[in-house]
């Protein structure tokens, strides 16, 4: 795919798969419990990379915070999750089919004259009823990887896509992220206008489906350290947005 498909991709995915389904909502699930479904027992339990490969990138997989820059603290997700932080119910949380492993490798692609239709392939990670977001920033991130990027530039120009959701705008700029995660909010903005009475609360929802991707990322067995990096502060700016916004 070229990059001018690849953002195409993003919109029209994000757009489709969120807004062409009807929502179901189940009251009083916290980020936690999100963030178990979304990682379960495998990346979680006894046999979990997370304590070494967390180590290996910030000395101490149980720090609550660490530095990609001596200019910035974030905090550590392994950390919250496991001393249980992140247990606050959250309301009306939204649930959606999910495809669960939703990469280029499992896309096919039919171009047609006025647009172009989207099949994905390999439902061996299917729910049929799962909370949203998760599939969308999966496939985000899948991209996103793929760009060769300075830790910096990584790091500043995720905050401001975070922001950028947050308010509501579209803060334009020459990085190289930018074109691909403007596509992404594009692809957003109906489903949020159309839940705009519950934002607050889809909006944290979304960050903690970022916390999931980017912990999901680092957890593969065949990605490179560098990846991994990129994946875990992914998952630490979505943390560090989440308990600014929400005061979890």
């Amino acid at each position: 795919l070229t990059d001018i498909k690849k953002q195409s991709l993003l919109e029209s995915f994000t757009n489709s798969s969120l807004c062409d389904t009807i929502p179901s909502q189940t009251c009083n699930t916290s980020v936690h419990e999100m963030l178990y479904t979304w990682l379960g027992e495998k990346r979680l339990g006894e046999q979990s990379r997370f304590p070494t490969r967390i180590s290996a990138l910030i000395g101490d997989h149980l720090a609550p915070g660490w530095r990609p820059n001596p200019d910035l603290v974030l905090p550590n997700p392994y950390y919250f999750y496991i001393t249980e932080q992140l247990s606050t119910p959250l309301s009306a949380i939204y649930q959606v089919p999910q495809h669960g492993d939703v990469n280029q490798n499992n896309l096919l692609i039919y171009s047609k004259p006025k647009g172009q239709e989207i099949f994905l392939i390999d439902f061996a990670q299917y729910n049929a009823n799962s909370f949203c977001f998760f599939d969308q920033v999966y496939l985000l991130l899948n991209i996103l990887l793929d760009i060769p990027c300075l830790l910096d530039e990584w790091i500043r120009q995720i905050q401001r896509f975070f922001r950028n959701i947050k308010d509501n705008s579209n803060e334009l700029n020459n990085d190289k992220l930018q074109p691909f995660l403007s596509s992404f909010q594009q692809g957003l903005k109906r489903f949020f206008a159309i839940n705009s009475s519950n934002i607050s609360t889809l909006f944290s929802q979304f960050l903690s489906a970022c916390i999931a991707v980017g912990m999901n990322y680092m957890h593969k067995s065949s990605i490179s350290p560098s990846k991994q990096l990129y994946s875990f502060t992914f998952s630490s700016l979505a943390l560090k947005m989440l308990l600014e916004y929400s005061g979890i």
